[in-house]
């Protein structure tokens, strides 16, 4: 799983963004030390008012993270 950082400055991690304009974004592994800028730890998960919360508990539980609270705002 990744987090998908849509703002960044100048740096060493330019080389390693994704798309372009509006669409361009820097993924991050999430998790410590499983990258090289920052350690990432996924606390919660909070859904919005037009997502399927369904869904998203499987993706969670595909992952090291399905112990994690799911919020919806549903």
């Amino acid at each position: 799983m990744e987090l998908l950082v849509k703002a960044w400055d100048t740096g060493s991690a330019r080389n390693l963004i994704i798309g372009n304009g509006d669409e361009a974004y820097l993924p991050l592994k999430i998790g410590k030390s499983k990258n090289e800028f920052c350690d990432l730890e996924l606390v919660e998960v909070q859904s919005g008012t037009k997502s399927d919360v369904d869904t998203i508990r499987q993706l969670l539980t595909q992952n090291p993270w399905s112990q994690r609270a799911l919020f919806s705002a549903a």
